[in-house]
């Protein structure tokens, strides 16, 4: 496990996630990363912005099932935004 995984699983359960809340976020930024094929820290506010776009308009998720159980990029689930990216608004 990456120390980047581990800090966003220690974020998701300080903030109180379910398990599968917390796999769900997980798999949300794998499959980001795999996408672009590098590390999410690596990852521009575009990029995002246009892996949302590819989710919404390609593979026809909705907001929802595309960033989070609320909608949000799941990196921003963490509040200590020095080991995650921040929330994006989109």
């Amino acid at each position: 496990m990456t120390e980047l995984r581990k800090r966003m699983i220690e974020c998701l359960q300080l903030r109180g996630l379910s398990e599968r809340t917390q796999e769900a976020y997980v798999r949300a930024v794998r499959q980001l990363a795999e996408h672009y094929h590098k590390s999410p820290d690596l990852i521009t506010e575009a990029e995002l912005r246009q892996y949302f776009l590819f989710l919404k308009n390609t593979k026809h998720y909705s907001r929802n099932t595309a960033g989070s159980p609320r909608g949000q990029p799941a990196w921003g689930a963490c509040d200590d935004h020095r080991h995650l990216r921040p929330p994006l608004s989109i």
